[in-house]
């Protein structure tokens, strides 16, 4: 095969991380649902805002965060680019108020025309290639109404090829974020929910300027 034909076949990473989770889809929503949404966003519960406003739960899995966001009376979309992982949140939250849309960072083109008051990316920045990170963080940005917060956790620990988790610069990360113009209000560190030696998370979160 030819370069040119190689290049042309090439499935690019963020398709081959979705199929993984496509191919292991109830395995990984049994372990998302060993923990809670309390449990795993305990830092940030006092920044979710006043009930019945607009929330948005990107790589929203197994739907455990999004039907426990839908429960406290907001209005949830959930994005979600593995067939497998939404088929898996229907069948464990049938009667969460939830709408669903097949999409990913950092276009996320499929979204309806709206901001939201609060938008939760939990476990997806280490999937990212580093050039969509910049154009991921001023998406975000744009969907946030003023003087909202955006959330982000981010695994840290060895990076796993199989599954495209990479490395997360946090730096990095902040610096596109005060370029997009949101206000850094928070940054913690903790253990892993499951109990990984290897594997800890960093929550930042980000305010939108203006008032809400």
């Amino acid at each position: 095969m030819t370069g040119a034909a190689s290049a042309r076949t090439r499935v690019p990473q963020s398709q081959r991380s979705v199929s993984v989770y496509d191919g292991s889809a109830e395995r990984m929503a049994d372990l998302y649902e060993l923990t809670s949404f309390d449990q795993v966003h305990v830092d940030i519960l006092d920044l979710l805002p006043e009930p019945g406003t607009a929330v948005l739960d990107i790589g929203a899995g197994s739907g455990r965060d999004a039907a426990a966001l839908a429960d406290r009376g907001y209005l949830v979309t959930a994005v979600e680019p593995s067939a497998g992982l939404r088929r898996e949140a229907a069948v464990r939250h049938p009667t969460a108020s939830v709408q669903w849309i097949d999409d990913a960072l950092p276009k996320l083109s499929r979204l309806p025309g709206r901001a939201f008051a609060f938008i939760l990316v939990s476990a997806v920045w280490m999937h990212l290639a580093p050039r969509d990170r910049t154009p991921a963080i001023r998406r975000l940005t744009q969907l946030l109404d003023p003087g909202r917060h955006l959330a982000i956790s981010i695994r840290i620990g060895p990076a796993d090829p199989a599954r495209s988790i990479r490395q997360v610069d946090i730096q990095a990360l902040e610096a596109d974020a005060r370029a997009a113009g949101l206000k850094p209000v928070r940054s913690l560190e903790s253990g892993d929910a499951l109990g990984r030696a290897t594997v800890r998370w960093r929550t930042l979160v980000f305010r939108a300027p203006g008032q809400a």
